[in-house]
Order: C-alpha cells, then sequence, then structure tokens
C-alpha cells in the first residue's frame, strides 16, 4: 500500500457518447422523458495532469499539463494551472494572467478528476466485492443502482453499457477506468504512478 505518490492522469470524454448515454438512462427510467431541452454536445475532451498525493492525512496537489475542451470558444480566463486540497481547503492557481485564491468548505468545490477514487477505490467494493483481478469488466447496470451512485458516483459514466478497469494489486489503486457506450470509449482515465516514494515505517532510516 502507497503512502506518498506522485505521477500523471489522463482523462478523455467523448461529450456525444456521453450525452448518448445520459438520454438512454433517462428514458429507460422514465419512458415519457423528452430531450429537447438538452443541448446535444460532440466532441473529445482531452485533460493531462500531474500530481502528487500524500495518504494520511489525505494530500493532493494537481498542476493542469494540457487541456482541450473540444468546445468551440470556450472561455479560457478560468483555466486552472494548480489546484491542491488540505483540511477542507482548496487553493488554486487560475486564469491568464495567473491569480492565487484560498477556498473554505462552504466557498465552492473543483473536482480533481476522479483521481481521489482511483487512488482510493476502496468503496467499489460495494459493487464488486474483492477481492480484485488486474483486469475488470463491470456491467453497466451494475453501477447505475442507487447504492453504487452513492459509493462511486466518480467512476460513473451515465447510460454507460459497461466498464474495464486495471488493478495494482501492490499500490491499492485502479491505473485505468474506461466506460463503454456502443462499444466506444466515452470516458477514459489513465493512470501513471510514481512509488511509493516512500513508506511511514522507512523514515526511521533518515534519522541522524
Amino acid at each position: 500500500m502507497w503512502e506518498v505518490l506522485c505521477g500523471t492522469l489522463e482523462l478523455v470524454r467523448d461529450l456525444g457518447l456521453e450525452d448518448l448515454g445520459r438520454k438512454r438512462f433517462h428514458l429507460r427510467n422514465n419512458p415519457d422523458f423528452k430531450a429537447e431541452g438538452f443541448a446535444d454536445l460532440s466532441g473529445r475532451q482531452l485533460f493531462r495532469d500531474a500530481f502528487a498525493a500524500l495518504r494520511d492525512p489525505w494530500r493532493l496537489a494537481m498542476i493542469d499539463v494540457e487541456t482541450d475542451y473540444a468546445i468551440p470558444d470556450m472561455p479560457r480566463e478560468s483555466d486552472i494551472a494548480l489546484v491542491a486540497w488540505a483540511e477542507g481547503l482548496t487553493a488554486l492557481i487560475r486564469g491568464r494572467p495567473a491569480k492565487g485564491e484560498i477556498l473554505g468548505p462552504a466557498d465552492a468545490t473543483f473536482g480533481d478528476k476522479s483521481l481521489r477514487r482511483l487512488l482510493h477505490p476502496e468503496p467499489l467494493g460495494a459493487v464488486v466485492p474483492p477481492p480484485w483481478a488486474e483486469h475488470l469488466e463491470i456491467a453497466g447496470a451494475d453501477l447505475e443502482t442507487h447504492d453504487a451512485m452513492f459509493a462511486v458516483p466518480e467512476l460513473i459514466t451515465i447510460g454507460a453499457d459497461g466498464y474495464e478497469g486495471e488493478f495494482d494489486g501492490d499500490l491499492g489503486i485502479l491505473t485505468s477506468w474506461t466506460a463503454y457506450i456502443d462499444d466506444r470509449v466515452a470516458t477514459r482515465f489513465r493512470l501513471d504512478a510514481y512509488g511509493p516514494l516512500w513508506r511511514h515505517d522507512q523514515l526511521g532510516d533518515l534519522a541522524p
């Protein structure tokens, strides 16, 4: 199990497929659902981030490396350059030119692109009982239950037909997570983690 991890995260989203999945989900649950009020989305979003995480107490910092919103005329003044979380506080550096900001628990929330759930996938055990194999295949319907949506909302792509994941048993983390709709990738996370850099039981070796 890891104590400190550094690495990179890549997130790819097919907005059109995600949109299709949401509409199918609503139709399954409400035959009278009308999609007229929903904007038709399309395009591919790409996010690449570098990160450093401390397991206990929880600390996470992410630096934006590359962002492609794939939405024409998307304003870039609010681009996040760096975001970090600790003890209910969120520290932000964003915008062009960059400005710093500290937010408390009641101010706002900023997503970590599901990174914390990839590093701490234990709640997935409520849906897919461990022990887990290196390669996971999960039916989409298994993650559309109330319990699953409450336990691991960060891993759910609404309306997905199925999911595949890769699990590193030594570190206890998900290194990839992919949602499929019509046999195509709707959402995909890829995690490269370097470490553990050290463990608490090794810190004594640094004493003089």
